[in-house]
């Protein structure tokens, strides 16, 4: 009766303490799930469970027992339009400076013409250091930084076979994070969006393997990423130790 109307949603969002309930509904909740003394994560799992089954008056909607975020963007990757290589358009116009200077070369040979050392020798340096400058500029384009190239980053997952899990608490911290998505999951709720700090709740019968994907403005940068799990529920709704759980960040 302490927690009638209770959408999973909102339970959701009192684990990131973005929602105001009392002492006695925390606890009532917490009494329902692992009664370990607190509210926490397999609480919520536990809750969940309930309004899934009926069992409790979780809302006005039965779709709110298994809110959802926003799906990422279709298609699981980045637009592969094709841009020419500026490079290949340098490297014509180096070709087009070298053809100057043969068919220079050539007039200069032809009756005629004005056979002066000196002048030859400044036409000739003059071709020379045109045709330097523009080879040269790929290589300067290089050293100056690689293109970015955005995508998908994959949070790796490894679960102790002695330790199942059906949820957990992931914290994912980084410049720009966007688009979170579990594919093989279900990701019950965001806390309050930032762009260098994300925390989601995973939902699954977790197992060795990709667990997580969020989009990335250039995916060479992967080390500036990290991530970690906070909470780990059991079955049983009792928490595990997230020490036992290994994640990783993979390109």
């Amino acid at each position: 009766a302490l927690v009638a109307g209770l959408t999973p949603r909102e339970a959701a969002a009192v684990l990131f303490g973005e929602g105001g309930l009392s002492e006695a509904q925390l606890t009532a909740l917490d009494r329902l799930g692992n009664r370990n003394g607190s509210y926490d994560l397999g609480d919520l799992l536990s809750w969940i469970d309930r309004c899934r089954r009926g069992e409790a008056d979780c809302g006005k909607s039965p779709s709110s027992a298994a809110p959802a975020l926003p799906a990422a963007r279709k298609g699981g990757g980045t637009s592969r339009r094709t841009r020419r290589d500026p490079r290949s358009r340098t490297a014509g116009r180096g070709r087009a400076n070298r053809r100057r200077s043969r068919d220079n070369g050539a007039r200069s040979r032809r009756p005629g013409a004005v056979r002066s050392p000196a002048l030859a020798l400044l036409l000739a340096s003059a071709v020379t250091v045109s045709c330097t400058d523009e080879l040269a500029q790929p290589s300067l384009e290089q050293d100056v930084g690689h293109r970015a190239v955005p995508g998908y980053l994959t949070v790796q997952l490894t679960v102790p076979s002695s330790a199942p899990a059906i949820g957990a608490v992931l914290v994912v911290e980084g410049p720009a994070l966007d688009s979170l998505r579990a594919p093989d999951y279900e990701l019950i709720r965001e806390a309050e969006p930032s762009t260098t700090r994300r925390e989601v709740i995973i939902v699954g019968s977790l197992s060795t393997g990709p667990l997580l994907e969020f989009h990335v403005p250039d995916r060479a940068a992967h080390a500036q990423y990290r991530v970690r799990l906070s909470q780990v529920s059991g079955e049983d709704y009792a928490l595990r130790d997230p020490s036992s759980y290994e994640v990783s960040i993979r390109r």
